[in-house]
């Protein structure tokens, strides 16, 4: 598995704050599609099961603001509604988004009747994943068409694990640590120098630690400064 990291994603929208990029997967023997979710943080938000104001980047929609979530985009839409690169329309309960790739998503009604997640994803090659969700209404599990497990996740009351299942052997490729309902640690490939860490002040993100040495600083919901560390 490799990862990609974001350093720091900030400063204009302070809707979203900072990212990290997760390992990808990819279904059906790798055929596709392929799932690269980011963790991020969002001054405001709710805790999705990572923490307060954390959350994973995948698709959601929420009724009462008309909010769509996708990848790195947020824009309000109605429904049926249209974007340029993307339509969105409704029958009953679920959501249907269709991009202009060819890629179809589809969102099922989750926390109350006011939002919509992600749950199955189909690829103009054909091939499709869904996702699954604890009681909680937290995502913890991805599976291909042939019914392979893509990506597991396990939140602990401590410590979220991101699990990708290789045949018989579990890769742990990253772990989430949290102190009081916050995220205060995120460590990617064990055993090397890949950890960030995290402070907060009043509830919200202060400063992101990252682990070649700066140090990125928040105030007032903001990006302020980004400096080597001490």
């Amino acid at each position: 598995m490799t990862f990609d990291i974001l350093n720091s994603d900030t400063g204009s929208e302070p809707a979203e704050s900072y990212r990290l990029h997760l390992p990808a997967a990819t279904a059906n023997d790798l055929a596709g599609p392929s799932v690269e979710p980011s963790l991020v943080y969002g001054f405001g938000d709710p805790d999705n099961g990572f923490g307060g104001g954390w959350r994973l980047s995948f698709t959601s929609y929420d009724f009462a603001t008309r909010t769509l979530r996708y990848g790195r985009e947020q824009l309000v839409l109605d429904i049926p509604g249209e974007a340029p690169e993307l339509r969105l329309t409704r029958t009953g309960d679920t959501l249907r988004l269709m991009h202009r790739s060819g890629l179809v998503e589809i969102l099922s009604p989750a926390e109350g009747p006011e939002t919509a997640l992600v749950s199955q994803t189909h690829a103009p090659s054909g091939g499709s994943i869904s996702y699954t969700y604890s009681d909680e209404r937290c995502l913890n599990g991805i599976f291909d068409d042939q019914s392979s497990q893509i990506m597991r996740i396990e939140h602990g009351s401590d410590q979220v694990r991101f699990v990708y299942p290789q045949g018989a052997t579990d890769q742990f490729t990253a772990t989430l640590t949290l102190h009081d309902g916050l995220l205060t640690t995120a460590t990617f490939a064990p055993g090397e120098d890949a950890t960030w860490s995290f402070t907060y002040k009043d509830g919200q993100l202060a400063t992101v630690r990252e682990p070649h040495g700066y140090v990125v600083v928040y105030e007032n919901g903001k990006r302020a400064s980004v400096r080597l560390s001490d």
